[in-house]
């Protein structure tokens, strides 16, 4: 089933809504239970032959068209990936990946491989449903129910059935719409009494899209949603089909990105104009027409002025998706020019700051030379210099024995003392010439300077591998090669990506990033300036 509101409250709200019955009903169900699925059994069944055979080709066919139809396209597009590495020229393959993107709300890329598989010589009725579908969100409901009848030719299914009456109801055939959701408003089915409030609110009849949201849902929702209901009367076509598919009420850059891709749609026939009828005097066609014929004549006229809204919707809806992607492009060239502008001022910064600190190093360093260059040796202390005049005063000074008390040493005076060998100043040695210091490598040379790419920074340096490993996630064909640097930036680290050739291919890189919604901005580092290669785990 189409993922109805998926990303709104009114989602899920709606996702409950039922409506009035028809003519022949006359109670509303009181609870609805939800028949079991085969078709996850059917799911299972193909996952343990995989499990066995995990190269099976037709298992892995038959789980992706199963999941998309349990409406879980993710698993599908894991299916189909592995499908076409085992059957790459399949046509089926892109037929099943289409069929996927569009429950993504992707209708202009899933129509590219739809279109492909269609050329590789699939038929039209294996996958005309989901181009339908594709054709209905891309604003083209002609189209879409041209593909709808092509799948009804084929095995019944219910939800094609109400994305066709939503695509008549969006090109104001409510008769029709009404006429293909009545067998399934007779089995009391939830989603074609939802379709069936959308198709009545697009087309003015909000009154009666109240009553069927408060017969099927509680607390009186009906009120709460006669503005979307209202809202729904003054959409394009393509909106519209957002709207009651998706629960988006306005274009998004990602489905505004998608339509981009769409490949140029193939035009519609115009309503064929009656043919001229020459007057006669006869009798009045009322007077001879059955109400058989009225009914038919009436559901003609129905059918043309639905094919005329058609054309005027389409027209209306290209014209608005032209202006669209017109005012996407100058946001994104301003938005580009504003980055530049700021990554251009945020590396003056930098450079600014790292002169201005390799200013104040070179002048701290300057005067410390300066001030060993000034400052005078230490002298040694001098020695002790005694006159000779004082020593021989003190040699012929003698104190008697009696003052003593020591009887004088026999042999008389005691003998002069020898003089002393006069000292001779060492020979000077000649001067030792020092041995030059060994050269230190050029910084220059060592780290040149080189265009870089800043992606994040943070003061913690061991959490930055986590940060790139976040970073080729998030962009994986973009950083596929490319090698992790860092370099310190005061009390913060840089996170680098390069380096590149010249500052325009790291801008390029930029851009490139801003495209997968990363902000970063272009540098170029300082000769000398180390960069250190980040390992990353």
């Amino acid at each position: 089933m189409t993922p109805l509101f998926r990303a709104t409250a009114v989602s899920f709200v709606l996702a409950a809504a039922g409506g009035a019955l028809p003519a022949a009903a006359q109670d509303l169900p009181t609870e609805v239970v939800a028949p079991p699925s085969p078709l996850a059994d059917e799911l299972g069944q193909q996952v343990r032959i995989l499990a066995d055979d995990p190269r099976n080709l037709e298992a892995l066919l038959t789980a992706g068209n199963l999941s998309v139809r349990l409406n879980d396209p993710v698993a599908a597009l894991a299916f189909y990936s592995r499908a076409a590495e085992e059957a790459p020229d399949d046509p089926r393959v892109p037929a099943g990946r289409g069929s996927a993107l569009v429950l993504l709300g992707k209708p202009g890329e899933a129509l590219g491989l739809f279109n492909q598989a269609e050329e590789a010589g699939l038929p039209v009725s294996a996958f005309a449903a989901d181009r339908g579908f594709a054709y209905d969100l891309l604003g083209a409901p002609a189209l879409a129910q041209r593909d709808y009848r092509v799948a009804l030719e084929g095995p019944h299914d219910d939800e094609t059935v109400r994305r066709y009456a939503l695509s008549l109801g969006i090109t104001g055939d409510v008769d029709e719409a009404m006429a293909q959701l009545d067998p399934l408003l007779r089995r009391s089915d939830r989603a074609a009494w939802r379709a069936r409030a959308f198709v009545q609110a697009m087309n003015g009849d909000v009154a009666g899209a109240e009553r069927i949201a408060d017969n099927m849902m509680p607390a009186n929702m009906g009120g709460a949603l006669a503005p979307y209901f209202r809202r729904l009367q003054t959409m394009s076509a393509a909106d519209r089909a957002f709207a009651v598919h998706f629960g988006e009420l306005s274009p998004t850059p990602a489905r505004i990105a998608d339509a981009e891709l769409a490949p140029p749609l193939p035009q519609t026939a115009p309503a064929a104009a009656p043919p001229v009828q020459l007057a006669q005097a006869q009798q009045s066609p009322q007077a001879t027409q059955s109400p058989r014929s009225d009914r038919r004549a009436n559901r003609e006229r129905q059918r043309e002025a639905a094919a005329r809204r058609e054309r005027e919707a389409t027209e209306a809806a290209e014209r608005e998706r032209q202006a669209a992607l017109a005012a996407q492009r100058e946001r994104e060239a301003e938005e580009t020019a504003r980055r530049e502008r700021e990554a251009a001022a945020a590396a003056r910064r930098e450079r600014e700051a790292a002169l201005a600190a390799q200013r104040e190093r070179d002048a701290a360093e300057a005067a410390r030379r300066e001030a060993s260059a000034t400052r005078p040796a230490a002298q040694p202390a001098p020695a002790p210099v005694r006159s000779s005049a004082l020593d021989d005063i003190v040699g012929n000074i003698t104190i008697p024995a009696s003052e003593l008390g020591v009887a004088p040493m026999p042999g008389g005076d005691r003998p002069a003392p020898e003089p002393e060998p006069e000292t001779t100043e060492p020979e000077a040695s000649a001067p030792v010439e020092a041995q030059p210091a060994a050269a230190r490598p050029d910084p220059a040379a060592e780290h040149p300077a080189r265009h870089w790419v800043q992606v994040a920074g943070g003061a913690d340096a061991s959490a930055l591998p986590f940060t790139w490993k976040r970073l080729v996630r998030q962009a994986p064909d973009l950083f596929e090669g490319r090698q992790a640097w860092t370099t310190p930036l005061r009390f913060t680290n840089r996170l680098l990506a390069g380096p590149f050739d010249s500052s325009g291919d790291a801008q390029a890189f930029v851009n490139a990033l801003a495209a997968e919604d990363i902000d970063a901005f272009a540098w170029t580092s300082e000769a000398g300036q180390e960069i250190t290669r980040l390992t990353i785990k």
